[in-house]
């Protein structure tokens, strides 16, 4: 009896921690969330720039470009680089170097 008595204490104090560490886990992950809303959805961050767009242009225009080395592919891949560039959405440093080397590669004639 009273190793049942134990065994059902047990479970129950393990049912609690449980409990415990699955509304820690989902208030860290509101809190995340919440910064990360917060700090994202200014006007002011962005100045305008969708990243989205610029990355789906400078995808559309390097495919342009591989496929057509022409002058006009280069300058529209040149311009596309260039406002991609602008628009400052890069994930990290090592990203933007990348891209502003293809830039300082590139020459249309």
């Amino acid at each position: 009896m009273l190793i049942i008595y134990f065994l059902s204490s047990l479970a129950f104090l393990t049912l609690i921690y449980l409990t415990f560490l699955i509304k820690k886990k989902i208030l860290i992950l509101c809190v995340c969330i919440l910064a990360i809303g917060l700090t994202s959805c200014g006007s002011d961050d962005d100045a305008g720039f969708d990243c989205l767009k610029l990355t789906t242009d400078v995808s559309t225009a390097t495919s342009a470009y591989a496929e057509n080395q022409t002058t006009e592919n280069c300058n529209a891949y040149k311009q596309s680089l260039e406002a991609y560039l602008e628009g400052n959405c890069f994930p990290d440093e090592q990203s933007e170097a990348s891209f502003r080397e293809q830039l300082a590669g590139l020459t249309c004639s």
